[in-house]
């Protein structure tokens, strides 16, 4: 499988190479495509920047339309919420309370979430909405650690996280459904969506 940023599509490439600003802010990367540049199982669209801090998000805002100019454009925005597209790449900015579990590694000069904390966010991510993109990555998360592991991770980073309701999602399919517009592709050619569910 391809390794690192090779996964990201020449956009995403060049966005995320002016963002390592971002880290020195506290901010990290998450969601799929902090798993997909560390293990490169899949592509991944969008970029999801957390931190436990607040943040103007229009000030913030403000410092992409210096970096992009009209490549920057403004989505919707909230308190400590900002979505946007640059170069045509959504990303999403967000305060986010809950603890890491390890210190997030760096790529490129940017922090991106542990596996640790990905997993355990996963997990959560399935337990609320059945896509099809999050079942992958448990799957593949689970080449890492066991099911046990990836719970005790979800349980420690949100303290109210119920495991019943996920084993449940774990073995039930019928309401999975790829987004049509985002369509996932996958880089590990021996995947099988099949095998996939077996193993879940």
């Amino acid at each position: 499988m391809p390794s690192s940023i090779s996964v990201l599509n020449q956009n995403q490439k060049k966005v995320l190479s002016k963002l390592s600003f971002l880290t020195r802010d506290g901010f990290y990367l998450a969601g799929g495509t902090s798993l997909a540049i560390q293990i490169g199982h899949r592509t991944s669209f969008d970029f999801d920047f957390y931190t436990p801090n607040h943040f103007d998000q229009n000030t913030l805002f403000d410092k992409f339309l210096e970096i992009f100019g009209d490549e920057a454009i403004k989505t919707s925005l909230a308190k400590n919420t900002l979505f946007c597209t640059l170069k045509t790449v959504d990303c999403s900015f967000f305060t986010y309370p809950y603890k890491l579990l390890k210190k997030p590694v760096l790529k490129r000069g940017m922090a991106v979430v542990s596996l640790e904390d990905i997993a355990a966010m996963k997990l959560l991510a399935v337990n609320r909405r059945p896509a099809k993109r999050d079942y992958v990555d448990v799957y593949y998360l689970l080449e890492k650690f066991s099911l046990g592991e990836m719970i005790d991770f979800a349980k420690e980073k949100f303290p109210n996280f119920n495991f019943y309701y996920l084993l449940r999602a774990l073995s039930y399919f019928e309401d999975i459904k790829d987004d049509e517009r985002r369509k996932i592709q996958m880089t590990d050619k021996n995947f099988s969506w099949e095998a996939a569910k077996n193993k879940l």
